[in-house]
């Protein structure tokens, strides 16, 4: 999950610079990739009933659409807004795996 978040943050990136340099073909391509890595994202979640999952795909289709305002509109502040999301999302699931391993860890009793 987090070299998905990397891989998207990297085309915001380059996507904004684009922007600045009046290059729209390019930051189009940028963006088009930054939404492709967040739709992949979306679909990873079940379709089920439960909320966790319900909740992570819509938070990513709102990025997903958020995205191709940005790109519609040639609109860096969407895209900033989408970034910090990416960022806080890949933190989230950073924490996640970290506390999950820590839990592995400490539930193995190696004293006998």
């Amino acid at each position: 999950m987090r070299m998905l978040h990397q891989g998207a943050i990297k085309f915001m990136n380059l996507a904004d610079k684009c922007i600045e340099d009046h290059d729209l073909a390019e930051a189009n391509d940028h963006l088009i990739r930054s939404q492709d890595i967040i739709n992949e994202i979306s679909l990873s979640f079940p379709e089920s009933d439960d909320e966790l999952a319900q909740n992570l795909r819509g938070l990513y289709a709102y990025m997903y659409r958020r995205l191709i305002e940005a790109n519609v509109d040639k609109d860096t502040e969407k895209i900033s807004e989408v970034r910090e999301l990416v960022r806080e999302m890949s933190g989230a699931w950073d924490e996640a795996a970290n506390r999950s391993e820590s839990e592995r860890d400490g539930s193995i009793d190696v004293t006998g």
